[in-house]
């Protein structure tokens, strides 16, 4: 939540979203960093900008599905499968790639996240 409210006001005027701003710095630092304590504040800045998407994003689904919560629980469940076998995926592509290729296929995420968001309206 200060994550949240410390965005706001930061960036209330500006046209830079910045949710995706400190997520994609984050995760560029994170990648590009070889330093633990580096890794660690790009770590903090990627949960700056993420930490107030999923229940956002949460409550403008139940939102836009008024008295069909039901529909919107078995869509979020949906993911279930992608969570339970992406840390597999990571891992064997660490294994045979190399912990680079691991991480850096985990930082695609949010990337592809920035390309399929809607450009027409609001999305905060």
């Amino acid at each position: 939540m200060v994550g949240l409210f410390t965005l706001d006001a930061v960036f209330r005027k500006s046209r830079i979203s910045p949710t995706r701003l400190f997520s994609l710095v984050g995760v560029i630092g994170f990648l590009i960093t070889r330093s633990i304590w580096l890794a660690t504040v790009a770590l903090f800045v990627i949960h700056l900008g993420a930490a107030g998407w999923y229940p956002i994003v949460q409550a403008q689904a139940y939102d836009r599905q008024p008295g069909r919560s039901g529909t919107v629980r078995a869509v979020i469940g949906l993911g279930a499968p992608f969570e339970v076998a992406l840390p597999g995926v990571v891992g064997i592509v660490a294994g045979r790639f190399g912990a680079l290729a691991g991480v850096g296929l985990l930082g695609l995420a949010p990337v592809l996240i920035l390309l399929l968001v809607p450009r027409g309206g609001k999305t905060e």
